[in-house]
């Protein structure tokens, strides 16, 4: 190509663009909830299997306050991220489409408390 001007016109409708589409479209769907949700699954899972190997390597020293306090702390959390994943799934909602979209603020609590004590 050679030195020359290019002229282009844009022309504005009242639709909307296909990014704020498909972004109406994620909102729409729950993608992010399902998505929540799922970290938050996997969350209680690695909690708990952190309890279960730290229970099962101080069994030599449970007697010892310090040992005793982190494994309360470790059993709160987990209890905590359960409780919220179960008040997330009770109060569910359904969507146009039929399908049930969890509670956005229990979940955002448990991956709070999930990435503070181990993120």
């Amino acid at each position: 190509m050679t030195g020359g001007n290019a002229t282009f016109i844009f022309i504005i409708t009242g639709e909307p663009s296909g990014d704020a589409l498909g972004g109406a479209l994620i909102e729409e769907s729950n993608v992010v909830l399902n998505q929540m949700h799922q970290r938050v699954v996997n969350a209680a899972v690695i909690a708990e299997l952190r309890l279960g190997l730290a229970v099962s390597l101080v069994r030599d020293v449970f007697g010892f306050p310090a040992v005793q306090e982190r494994l309360a702390g470790m059993i709160v959390a987990v209890e905590l991220i359960r409780a919220c994943l179960h008040t997330a799934e009770n109060g569910a909602h359904q969507d146009r489409w039929g399908q049930f979209a969890p509670l956005r603020p229990p979940l955002d609590a448990a991956l709070n408390l999930y990435s503070r004590l181990y993120g």
